[in-house]
């Protein structure tokens, strides 16, 4: 996970409470090449499930690729989180 940082087309975005910045609700791994976002991890912390915190990480994705112009937005899921 950490090796994530150094590669300079990943990027990763983290959700914490606004106040404090202390709290972790989750956090979204991703990387942008060429025309294409590829998502690699979504989290949420388990008591923040439910709460939208995924959502507003997708949705915050959809933004980045139209700001950069991607052209392809990727998320693979597996079967156990249909």
């Amino acid at each position: 996970f950490t090796s994530e940082w150094e590669k300079p087309y990943s990027q990763t975005w983290v959700v914490t409470d606004d106040e404090t910045d202390s709290k972790i609700f989750g956090y979204m791994v991703f990387w942008t090449i060429g025309e294409t976002i590829e998502i690699l991890n979504i989290a949420v912390d388990l008591d923040a499930r439910g709460l939208g915190f995924a959502k507003k990480m997708l949705h915050q994705a959809i933004r980045e690729a139209l700001r950069v112009s991607a052209k392809h937005l990727m998320l693979d899921v597996r079967k156990s989180n249909l």
